[in-house]
């Protein structure tokens, strides 16, 4: 009996703390409110925020006014800054460059309302009227931003020049299975109060193979450690079926629209097997393969990434 009580003592001591560690966790994060925005553009931390019907998106806009709009979209957890170092390239080559933090991703806003494929889509349309980018744009995607990259093409076939699917997100047939996460209360304990390590040491996996590990860590810990990061990851989820998005590709298949996909052929976060699904939906799409790569290329080898990509936006440019 002493044994039991001692259990059953141990057990209610570990629910309360639980209970505690969950608005504990929150209080201990900055929220991300108008005045730490003002105090990132003061510091030089961020670069621009933008206004929108969802909320405050941080975007970094670089090039000549009057270039050719590439917009770049990053994947999932992360954010703009996996393209810091494709600024300078596609600058130079005469590209106005446009970098979003997607909702709930980076220094863009914690939304409040569900993290579906639409919001995503939108996001980029609002931005693109917002910047007054009246002419189509070559659209990047990476990773999950293949996907949302995919869908915005899909829905706005004229307002896009062409297309680059980086391992790409979105082609299996069917949708991931659901994970305790998916569950209320216990997934939304897991990810605010363990989610932003959890996300910080899977990110730091990527970080140690890029050219400037420590500095490609600094910028995740600092965009990660506002209010909301992980619960909008976890809401994403949720929300949005990443994995599984074929009748866009069907979509952009049917656009005839020029499609590059770039992909490492030692990729098991999408593995390159997917391209081949990627070639049967998207009969046009051109396949760069990055020999021995893993995910993460746009960090970890910026000038691979890069190389396949310029050749095929200056054919296009030439036609």
């Amino acid at each position: 009996m002493v044994v039991l009580n001692w259990v059953g003592g141990g057990l209610a001591m570990l629910v309360v703390l639980a209970a505690i560690a969950y608005p504990a966790t929150d209080m201990v994060r900055e929220p991300l409110d108008d005045a730490a925005r003002s105090e990132l553009t003061r510091s030089g931390k961020a670069n621009r925020f933008v206004s929108l019907p969802a909320g405050s998106t941080h975007v970094r806009v670089e090039g000549p006014a009057d270039g050719p709009t590439i917009i770049l979209v990053h994947g999932f957890s992360v954010a703009g800054f996996t393209f810091d170092d494709w600024i300078a390239p596609l600058t130079a080559a005469g590209y106005r460059v446009i970098v979003p933090d997607m909702f709930g991703h980076g220094y863009s806003e914690r939304i409040s309302s569900p993290h579906t494929k639409e919001v995503y889509v939108d996001q980029i349309a609002k931005l693109l009227e917002v910047l007054l980018v009246t002419k189509p744009v070559h659209i990047v995607g990476s990773s999950m931003g293949g996907s949302i990259a995919t869908s915005f093409a899909a829905r706005y076939q004229a307002r896009v020049k062409s297309v680059t699917l980086i391992a790409p997100a979105g082609l299996r047939e069917t949708r991931s299975n659901g994970s305790v996460l998916m569950s209320p209360v216990i997934g939304d304990w897991l990810a605010r109060v363990l989610g932003a390590y959890a996300l910080e040491s899977a990110f730091a996996q990527t970080a140690a193979r890029a050219p400037d590990p420590a500095a490609a860590a600094a910028k995740y810990g600092e965009r990660a450690r506002f209010r909301g990061h992980a619960e909008g990851l976890l809401d994403l989820l949720r929300n949005y079926d990443i994995v599984s998005q074929t009748d866009d590709f069907d979509a952009l298949g049917r656009s005839g629209l020029p499609v590059l996909a770039v992909w490492g052929t030692a990729d098991t976060v999408i593995p390159f097997a997917q391209s081949k699904a990627l070639l049967r939906r998207v009969p046009q799409a051109e396949l760069a393969p990055l020999k021995d790569m893993p995910h993460g290329t746009p960090i970890i080898a910026p000038k691979d990434t890069i190389a396949p990509i310029l050749p095929f936006l200056a054919r296009i440019a030439a036609q």
